[in-house]
């Protein structure tokens, strides 16, 4: 496809929506891991390898079983990482992004101040490891950077039914598939990101597969129930419903929310939720501890980084990268236009970020709240007092903390008023070429931020991809949605791998905060999980940041294959940054040192070797 900016909400299909207005903002992970699905690649969902019988699935949409509260039992000597001694660097939860560190909590110390490690970490003799372990590096054999860490090999009792929706056999886990929404789904279905329901549910067998082949889950297999949605992802009395019906299952946990109202009536009930709450503030996670797990990070955690950015990279300098000569010459006045919900559930967040800017001396010359998705309706009317608001208060620099839909409006509507700042977007799925193209181009050639997602390489070279071509020998079933569908299973596989024979909530979070902090690579997001790099216990993954700016001119293909011109260009080759670590030096729009994407992988990135179960 070429540029969207044209593109109208109303045209389009339906493929982003059906993950839900939560999981919808998820994508972003599929990124962060470095995934471009191609565009001709359909395989037969017949022909899915069942490799050592892994496959276990419920097929049906409707309730049984009774209700029921939560049974669990208390921790009981959860297994723990055995790579070295304590201390050494840990595996990533999901096996595939790497884990980072470096930086004191809240950014305020300089980078050092918590134990970072290499990616390897050779083990001393310990018999009775995982029959899968690699003594060399301490990880399983999987052909990733980020493999989990090795584990005792179980051989026992696993202790039954240790908490509810786990037996002796079987762990239960509700697929929730939200309702289409034409209106938000349209612009991603435009760019051929879809997907058949066929397809989505194969998807999810074959990633079960994968893990269950190569991750200890201690005599248990997974049983997929898929949920369909009963109402819109907007009907807080159908998310109600929907919880219920699936309470009534009893389940150990959840893939995917429409809402808050959803996850809260799974939390109240004793069940984990996965990729159920995208970007909340950190207060959120915790006060639902230990049931409600991201790997994106927090948007408190955000705050932080943002603070830091401002301080560092934007304050007292000239507006040189703005549209115009008037505001080229002036300093920097910075606004912020952020995203939060009718009920102010972001409201937390942005206070952290205020308040990180105030402790380093630096203040907002505007700023104005907005309601974007799940609901369009209406937004381009809505965004036009809140440009002229930013105008007028002479901002030359505008930080836009959003949805991934709402740029297209606000740039539109700038461009619409003659008024060109420099712009820096943060968000969910914000910093990909695939959205970057539907917003304005006028504005975006002022666009350059800090962005979450890791730089890229080639789909053939990218984990989620390679990884399903080496467990099942061909590509993934799934051609738009294969990463995005591995994130939240990725996350519980992890937790079981980590939490040992005696699974429980709390048994989950002690394996996964127990796993080490180590530093990822240009192409692998620092993810990590625990006390050891935030204020407070964290249950959001995806630490670290890269520099990016918008090269207009660029010709190529986005994260999902559509061949366009515009993308973003990494700057000092995609170098991640922890909190504590921002430089002050970045330089923007200049393509020395800069890559677009990857043609193999940069120094230390590149996965080890084994040979392949498919043969």
């Amino acid at each position: 496809m070429g540029k969207m900016e044209q593109t109208s909400v109303a045209e389009v299909g339906r493929w982003f929506s059906r993950f839900g207005p939560y999981v919808a903002l998820v994508v972003v992970v599929v990124l962060v891991v470095g995934v471009a699905p191609g565009r001709d690649r359909r395989s037969d969902p017949s022909q899915v390898s069942t490799q050592a019988g892994s496959l276990s699935s419920g097929t049906g949409t409707g309730t049984v079983g009774g209700t029921g509260t939560d049974t669990s039992t208390s921790p009981s000597g959860g297994t723990a990482p055995v790579a070295g001694t304590p201390g050494t660097p840990g595996a990533t939860p999901g096996g595939e992004a790497v884990p980072g560190g470096g930086a004191g909590p809240g950014g305020e110390a300089e980078a050092g101040q918590v134990a970072v490690g290499p990616d390897t970490q050779p083990l001393a003799t310990v018999a009775g490891l995982v029959a899968n372990c690699d003594q060399a590096t301490g990880r399983v054999k999987v052909p990733s950077k980020g493999a989990a860490l090795c584990v005792p090999a179980f051989d026992g009792d696993n202790g039954g039914a240790t908490t509810q929706g786990v037996s002796g056999d079987t762990i239960k886990v509700a697929v929730y598939r939200a309702q289409e929404d034409p209106t938000t789904a349209a612009i991603v279905a435009a760019a051929g990101a879809d997907d058949s329901e066929e397809q989505v549910r194969q998807q999810y067998l074959e990633w079960v597969a994968y893990y269950e082949s190569n991750y200890e889950t201690y005599g248990r297999k997974v049983e997929l129930v898929f949920v369909e949605a009963s109402g819109a992802a907007t009907d807080d009395a159908a998310a109600r419903a929907d919880a219920l019906r699936v309470a009534e299952l009893r389940p150990f946990a959840s893939f995917g929310s429409p809402s808050n109202t959803y996850t809260d009536e799974l939390v109240a009930r004793g069940i984990m939720c996965f990729e159920c709450a995208i970007s909340q503030p950190a207060d959120y996670y915790q006060e639902r501890a230990p049931y409600v797990w991201s790997i994106g990070n927090s948007s408190t955690w955000g705050s932080i980084h943002g603070a830091e950015y401002v301080e560092k990279v934007l304050a007292g300098r000239k507006a040189e990268y703005a549209g115009t000569p008037i505001l080229q010459q002036q300093d920097r006045k910075i606004g912020s236009l952020h995203y939060d919900t009718p009920d102010g559930d972001y409201k937390a967040a942005f206070d952290t970020f205020v308040s990180e800017l105030t402790r380093r001396g630096l203040s907002l010359t505007a700023e104005a709240s907005f309601y974007g998705y799940p609901d369009l309706t209406g937004l381009q009317e809505k965004v036009r007092p809140l440009i002229q608001k930013m105008k007028d208060a002479g901002v030359t620099t505008i930080l836009l903390a959003t949805d991934p839909f709402a740029p297209i409006f606000f740039t539109q509507e700038a461009t619409r008023q003659q008024y060109f700042p420099e712009w820096s977007i943060t968000g969910p799925l914000t910093d990909t070429a695939f959205f970057a193209r539907t917003y304005d181009q006028k504005q975006m050639q002022a666009a350059f931020m800090s962005g979450g997602i890791a730089s890229r390489l080639p789909e053939e070279l990218s984990d989620s991809y390679r990884l399903h071509v080496w467990q099942h020998g061909k590509p993934p079933t799934a051609e738009a949605g294969y990463a995005l569908i591995r994130i939240p299973i990725g996350i519980m596989y992890s937790g079981i791998h980590y939490a040992g024979e005696q699974l429980t909530p709390e048994t989950f979070k002690a394996g996964l905060f127990n796993v080490p902090v180590t530093r990822g690579g240009p192409t692998r997001a620092a993810v990590s999980y625990g006390t050891r790099l935030w204020p407070g216990e964290d249950y959001t993954g995806v630490d670290d940041v890269t520099y990016i700016w918008w090269d207009f001119d660029a010709q190529g293909e986005d994260e999902i294959g559509n061949d366009g011109i515009g993308l973003y260009r990494y700057v000092d080759g995609g170098r991640r940054y922890l909190p504590g670590e921002h430089r002050t030096d970045v330089r923007w729009f200049d393509e020395a040192g800069t890559v677009l994407v990857h043609e193999d992988y940069p120094e230390g990135d590149r996965p080890p070797d084994y040979p392949s179960p498919a043969g």
